[in-house]
Protein backbone atom coordinates (compact mmCIF):
# COMPACT_ATOMS: atom_id res chain seq x y z
CA UNK A 1 0.00 0.00 0.00
CA UNK A 2 1.61 3.40 -0.75
CA UNK A 3 1.24 6.40 1.22
CA UNK A 4 -0.80 8.57 -0.58
CA UNK A 5 -3.40 5.42 -0.44
CA UNK A 6 -3.05 5.24 3.21
CA UNK A 7 -3.81 9.20 3.54
CA UNK A 8 -6.63 9.05 1.42
CA UNK A 9 -8.04 6.17 3.89
CA UNK A 10 -7.35 7.90 6.99
CA UNK A 11 -9.13 11.09 5.79
CA UNK A 12 -11.89 8.64 4.77
CA UNK A 13 -12.22 7.20 7.99
CA UNK A 14 -12.30 10.80 10.19
CA UNK A 15 -15.02 12.06 7.22
CA UNK A 16 -17.31 9.10 7.75
CA UNK A 17 -17.48 8.61 11.47
CA UNK A 18 -16.49 5.20 11.23
CA UNK A 19 -14.46 3.76 14.42
CA UNK A 20 -12.37 0.77 12.83
CA UNK A 21 -11.31 0.00 9.09
CA UNK A 22 -9.73 -3.04 8.10
CA UNK A 23 -7.88 -3.76 4.69
CA UNK A 24 -5.75 -6.04 3.44
CA UNK A 25 -4.15 -5.64 0.32
CA UNK A 26 -0.91 -7.03 -1.38
CA UNK A 27 0.04 -8.87 1.48
CA UNK A 28 -0.11 -5.83 4.11
CA UNK A 29 -2.84 -5.17 6.40
CA UNK A 30 -3.99 -1.80 7.53
CA UNK A 31 -6.45 -1.37 10.55
CA UNK A 32 -7.04 2.35 11.28
CA UNK A 33 -9.49 2.56 14.45
CA UNK A 34 -10.56 5.87 16.58
CA UNK A 35 -9.40 6.51 19.76
CA UNK A 36 -5.88 4.23 19.27
CA UNK A 37 -2.78 5.75 17.02
CA UNK A 38 -3.50 4.01 13.21
CA UNK A 39 -1.07 0.70 12.20
CA UNK A 40 0.18 -0.43 9.96
CA UNK A 41 0.53 -4.66 10.44
CA UNK A 42 2.61 -6.42 8.62
CA UNK A 43 1.65 -9.76 7.50
CA UNK A 44 3.89 -13.19 7.20
CA UNK A 45 4.62 -12.58 3.87
CA UNK A 46 5.06 -8.97 2.92
CA UNK A 47 5.08 -8.48 -0.73
CA UNK A 48 9.28 -7.44 -2.06
CA UNK A 49 10.32 -3.32 -1.91
CA UNK A 50 9.94 -0.94 0.72
CA UNK A 51 7.03 -0.32 3.08
CA UNK A 52 6.08 2.84 4.58
CA UNK A 53 6.47 3.19 7.98
CA UNK A 54 3.37 3.01 10.69
CA UNK A 55 1.50 6.05 10.80
CA UNK A 56 1.70 6.81 14.89
CA UNK A 57 1.53 10.04 15.54
CA UNK A 58 5.01 10.75 15.83
CA UNK A 59 7.83 12.85 15.11
CA UNK A 60 8.08 13.22 11.26
CA UNK A 61 10.71 10.82 9.81
CA UNK A 62 11.77 9.38 6.75
CA UNK A 63 9.90 7.26 4.89
CA UNK A 64 11.30 3.74 4.06
CA UNK A 65 11.36 4.33 0.38
CA UNK A 66 14.05 5.59 -2.12
CA UNK A 67 12.68 9.14 -2.35
CA UNK A 68 13.40 11.69 -0.27
CA UNK A 69 9.37 11.91 1.30
CA UNK A 70 8.66 12.70 5.16
CA UNK A 71 5.90 11.22 6.74
CA UNK A 72 3.02 13.23 7.80
CA UNK A 73 2.58 14.11 11.16
CA UNK A 74 -0.09 14.27 13.57
CA UNK A 75 -1.43 16.41 16.28
CA UNK A 76 -3.71 14.16 19.14
CA UNK A 77 -6.01 15.54 21.49
CA UNK A 78 -4.43 16.11 25.13
CA UNK A 79 -7.46 15.06 26.87
CA UNK A 80 -11.43 14.12 26.47
CA UNK A 81 -13.75 17.25 25.44
CA UNK A 82 -15.72 18.77 22.59
CA UNK A 83 -13.59 19.82 20.26
CA UNK A 84 -14.41 23.82 19.06
CA UNK A 85 -12.76 24.75 16.09
CA UNK A 86 -14.02 28.32 16.27
CA UNK A 87 -13.76 31.06 19.14
CA UNK A 88 -17.52 31.20 19.01
CA UNK A 89 -20.69 29.95 17.24
CA UNK A 90 -20.53 33.21 14.42
CA UNK A 91 -16.96 33.47 14.20
CA UNK A 92 -14.07 32.49 11.95
CA UNK A 93 -12.28 29.01 12.57
CA UNK A 94 -8.69 29.28 14.15
CA UNK A 95 -7.32 27.96 11.84
CA UNK A 96 -8.53 25.82 7.91
CA UNK A 97 -6.77 23.47 6.02
CA UNK A 98 -3.74 25.35 4.01
CA UNK A 99 -3.05 27.52 6.83
CA UNK A 100 0.35 27.96 7.46
CA UNK A 101 0.91 27.86 11.27
CA UNK A 102 3.59 28.38 14.17
CA UNK A 103 4.72 26.69 16.98
CA UNK A 104 2.31 27.67 19.71
CA UNK A 105 -0.37 28.93 17.98
CA UNK A 106 -3.80 28.19 18.83
CA UNK A 107 -5.34 25.59 16.56
CA UNK A 108 -8.76 24.60 18.84
CA UNK A 109 -10.30 24.37 21.96
CA UNK A 110 -11.81 21.88 24.13
CA UNK A 111 -14.53 22.13 26.17
CA UNK A 112 -15.02 19.77 28.82
CA UNK A 113 -16.87 20.26 32.11
CA UNK A 114 -17.55 24.08 30.95
CA UNK A 115 -14.41 24.99 31.06
CA UNK A 116 -12.25 25.78 27.83
CA UNK A 117 -8.59 23.95 27.30
CA UNK A 118 -6.29 25.33 23.71
CA UNK A 119 -4.72 22.87 21.81
CA UNK A 120 -1.85 24.41 20.64
CA UNK A 121 0.49 23.81 17.71
CA UNK A 122 3.20 21.55 19.02
CA UNK A 123 5.30 22.45 15.47
CA UNK A 124 5.85 24.97 12.92
CA UNK A 125 4.04 23.29 9.15
CA UNK A 126 0.74 23.62 7.33
CA UNK A 127 -2.32 22.05 8.48
CA UNK A 128 -3.07 19.40 5.54
CA UNK A 129 -6.47 18.21 7.17
CA UNK A 130 -9.04 18.69 9.82
CA UNK A 131 -9.51 14.60 11.07
CA UNK A 132 -12.40 15.61 13.68
CA UNK A 133 -15.40 18.11 13.46
CA UNK A 134 -16.40 21.30 15.33
CA UNK A 135 -18.99 20.32 18.07
CA UNK A 136 -17.50 16.34 17.88
CA UNK A 137 -16.80 14.80 21.29
CA UNK A 138 -12.78 13.66 20.75
CA UNK A 139 -11.08 11.29 23.04
CA UNK A 140 -7.75 11.23 24.47
CA UNK A 141 -5.13 11.05 21.91
CA UNK A 142 -7.78 11.12 19.19
CA UNK A 143 -5.49 12.80 16.28
CA UNK A 144 -7.57 15.75 15.41
CA UNK A 145 -5.11 18.03 13.21
CA UNK A 146 -2.76 15.96 10.20
CA UNK A 147 0.34 18.74 9.13
CA UNK A 148 2.62 18.44 5.71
Amino acid sequence: MDLHKIKALIDLTAASGLSELDLEENGCRLRLSRGDAPALIKTENPPPGPVPAPIDGSAPGPLATSEATEQPSFLKAPMFGVFCLTPAPDEAPFVRVGDAVQKGQKLCMLEAMKQFHAVNADRDGKIAAILAEDGQEVDSGQVLFRFE
